[in-house]
């Protein structure tokens, strides 16, 4: 099973984010909700996969320590005491693994567009920081593959 990505949802629906307009206040309330509705989707897999009976996968496109990216660290932490989560629980036992996979905005910058994704408008360098900031929210996990990007003309 494959839990989709919140903020592609939310832009297929109709819901454009433009975060560079939001106050702090408001960035951390969408990231709230954002990492919510995460949480509440994962957990429906999870007890779908279970009701089941057989062995199988979850996967997560995006994961709840990916908001991380969108925010200073203030106000990611805001969003955490706010709820009483913890950051270590979340990242570490919300997921047995993390498989990262480096964007083409880092590695094989010919390739990256912003096409093939309606919830995408960054450019270049702001992809490039946000692949960073990305990865750093995961930096600990005990199970993270990252999964490197690289130009590759036989392809």
């Amino acid at each position: 099973m494959v839990v989709p990505e919140i903020p592609t949802l939310l832009v297929k629906s109709g819901a454009m984010i433009k975060m560079d307009r939001f106050t702090s206040a408001n960035r951390i309330e969408f990231q709230r909700l954002l990492m919510r509705a995460a949480m509440q989707l994962e957990d429906h897999f999870t007890k779908l996969a279970a009701m089941n009976g057989a062995p199988g996968i979850i996967i997560c496109d995006r994961g709840t320590m990916d908001p991380r990216a969108y925010i200073s660290d203030e106000e990611f932490n805001t969003v955490l005491e706010e709820e009483r989560w913890n950051y270590t629980t979340i990242r570490d036992k919300r997921y047995d693994e993390v498989i990262f996979m480096v964007t083409a905005a880092k590695g094989a910058e010919k390739f990256y567009t912003l096409q093939g994704n309606v919830a995408r408008h960054e450019g270049l360098e702001i992809a490039q920081k946000l692949d960073e900031n990305t990865l750093n929210g995961w930096a600990q996990h005990p199970r993270l593959n990252i999964v490197p990007n690289y130009e590759d003309e036989s392809f």
